[in-house]
């Protein structure tokens, strides 16, 4: 039987790196003008990050954090049935949750919402949740 907490942390990190180059290109296309790591940044620091240094820290803070999210998703998820689907679903979930904590909490700069940050956070997002689902799946099937 193969370890949750630890297949779960590696899904999600992978997961946050399929999910940071999407937002990446998204982001030099000039579609919006508010990167994932923003968060992870306002977050830890309070403010965006303001230099190279900063910036570093915020990306891989938040492909750590997904890790969690990922061990989460592999603890709460019982089954293999509709993997794909249930990924999807959740990361979404987890997506809208935490626009609607920065909106409730009122954290700088992630209060106000970009239609276009927002379509392309939803891309990553669905890209986390399918990434996650698709190791859990080619990872995990052996075990329940």
């Amino acid at each position: 039987m193969r370890d949750r907490v630890v297949q779960g942390f590696i899904g999600g990190v992978f997961g946050a790196i399929v999910m940071n180059i999407i937002d990446w290109l998204i982001y030099f296309s000039g579609f919006h003008n508010e990167r994932l790591f923003d968060w992870a940044s306002i977050i830890l620091l309070g403010k965006l990050a303001s230099g190279t240094g900063e910036g570093i820290f915020a990306q891989l803070a938040q492909i750590f954090f997904s890790g969690f999210i990922g061990i989460f998703f592999y603890i709460l998820i019982r089954d293999n049935n509709h993997l794909i689907f249930k990924g999807w679903i959740f990361s979404i979930f987890i997506w809208f949750f935490l626009y609607g904590a920065a909106i409730g909490f009122k954290l700088p700069h992630l209060e106000n919402r970009a239609l276009f940050a927002g379509i392309s956070h939803f891309i990553s997002a669905s890209s986390f949740g399918l990434v996650l689902a698709y190791y859990r799946n080619r990872n995990m099937t052996s075990t329940s």
